[in-house]
């Protein structure tokens, strides 16, 4: 089959951790960039965090500051991955300014996204499930086709709608791959620090916050490939007559 068929197919594991892989190794520089000042920002928050459980209750500000430093992350990771797979240069400056630009009107998509889901939650946890995948690329439609609110829900479910199986595994498929390049050597050095430290503390898990920044990269962009993916397909059965 030729590479011009082959893009109207969904992909497979395989094609989807390739081509991930080969966005984020080919534009590693830009992509560890943006990710390096929420870094620093996250570890600011968790140092502080752990401060605070030791002495009284932590203040929700900075659960919040923590939240709205991951989103503002993601923006910038959408914008920067989406024009790097186009051709585009970009840089960290230009994605920070974008993210400035679009950050209310993409946590107004996560907060309606996320008052479904929970919604769904209160009936059962199934249904709950269910609403999170078929919601799951809704950042990503107000990102890339500029539709808020309620119509970049509609538009992620649109998608998603009969590939829920299909999402759901291969997107649990490329975190479990990805958390385990990322994850597993940070938390082999925390384990290592906590049995040669001769205090037995919280303060050596703070270095798990830089993982969990790093794995934004892979989360936007295996996500970005699999929505541009599914709307080339889902546009080609619209498009197709009738038989």
């Amino acid at each position: 089959m030729d590479t011009g068929a082959r893009q109207y197919e969904l992909y497979n594991l395989e094609q989807l951790i390739k081509e991930s892989f080969s966005l984020i190794r080919n534009n590693i520089k830009v992509l560890m960039t943006i990710v390096s000042i929420p870094i620093v920002i996250n570890l600011l928050l968790s140092s502080l965090n752990i401060g605070l459980k030791n002495k009284a209750s932590v203040p929700p500000f900075l659960s919040l500051a923590q939240i709205a430093v991951s989103l503002f992350t993601q923006i910038a990771l959408i914008y920067a991955l989406n024009n790097l797979s186009e051709g585009q240069q970009v840089d960290a400056g230009r994605s920070f300014e974008t993210a400035f630009q679009k950050f209310l009107p993409y946590v107004w998509v996560v907060i309606l996204m996320m008052l479904v889901i929970i919604g769904g939650f209160i009936l059962l946890i199934v249904p709950g499930i269910i609403i999170a995948v078929l919601l799951s690329f809704s950042g990503t439609a107000f990102m890339l086709e500029d539709k808020r609110g309620p119509s970049a829900l509609s538009r992620s479910k649109q998608l998603v709608r009969g590939n829920w199986w299909y999402v759901l595994g291969i997107s649990l498929g490329c975190a479990l791959l990805y958390a385990l390049a990322i994850y597993l050597p940070f938390a082999i050095l925390v384990g290592i620090l906590r049995l040669v430290s001769e205090e037995r503390n919280e303060s050596f898990s703070v270095l798990m916050a830089i993982p969990s920044e790093i794995m934004q990269i892979p989360s936007v962009a295996v996500s970005l490939i699999l929505f541009k993916n599914m709307r080339r397909v889902k546009d080609r059965e619209m498009a197709a007559p009738a038989i």
